[in-house]
């Protein structure tokens, strides 16, 4: 079995909106798997850095040079088209496929006990770069990492990752004071502790900040929950 059969029927429903997340998923469900291997979704419609992906897990019994050698076989070149590329990032093995307009990426490791397992990403390239989300506001001299969104139904997830300079507890005391101004409620503030923590709501969702300090700065996750209500 490829995909989790009640999963899958859910996500083929949130997909229906969007011919670009039905390309994506479609590439992730038709593509050749070892005997033995399967995939979970992670995800689907997922905004990262500007880009729409869909995102499934990766298992397999066999061992990283046969699943590598399955998909040198399955993947080969089409006219002037190479077949696949193949990447070697740390400990992490990549190779990937476009086709049709889709990049099917596959990033595998040894999982321990024999077999591999990894991730499989289908990104839609005609369309990267066109999505976008607003960053929240930041403390003085900080910057943007990287930013995540899902969407599900009404409820929307927006994830910034974000490097400020100074203590944790400066970006923590910043977001306190500034959203407070912006009609958020501090539901709980732990500024003055390592990671410092501060969660807010209002009327349409949840707000957190989480601020660590590293050999940078500090590093600092904003997630807001928006429940469309």
């Amino acid at each position: 079995m490829r995909l989790s059969l009640a999963r899958k029927a859910t996500l083929l429903v949130i997909a229906a909106s969007s011919n670009n997340v039905v390309a994506d998923l479609s590439s992730i469900e038709n593509m050749p798997l070892p005997a033995g291997a399967e995939l979970q979704l992670v995800g689907i419609d997922i905004e990262q850095n500007g880009s729409r992906v869909s995102i499934a897990k990766f298992m397999s019994p066999d061992d990283l040079e046969q699943i590598l050698g399955f998909y040198q076989g399955a993947w080969q070149a089409e006219g002037n088209q190479p077949g696949h590329v193949f990447e070697q990032v740390d400990e992490w093995s990549i190779i990937a496929r476009l086709s049709d307009g889709i990049n099917l990426a596959l990033q595998l490791t040894p999982d321990g006990t024999g077999g591999t397992s990894g991730l499989v990403s289908a990104l839609d390239v005609n369309d990267a770069g066109n999505y976008s989300i607003d960053p929240p506001a930041m403390p003085p001299g900080a910057s943007v990492l990287s930013t995540t969104g899902t969407q599900d139904g009404p409820k929307r997830a927006r994830t910034w990752m974000l490097r400020a300079p100074g203590r944790p507890s400066d970006a923590a005391l910043f977001y306190r004071d500034r959203l407070a101004r912006d009609n958020w409620k501090v539901m709980m503030d732990r500024s003055d502790s390592e990671p410092a923590i501060v969660l807010f709501s209002n009327s349409s969702g949840t707000l957190e900040v989480v601020a660590t300090s590293d050999s940078e700065g500090t590093f600092v996750v904003v997630n807001q929950v928006d429940t469309g209500s």
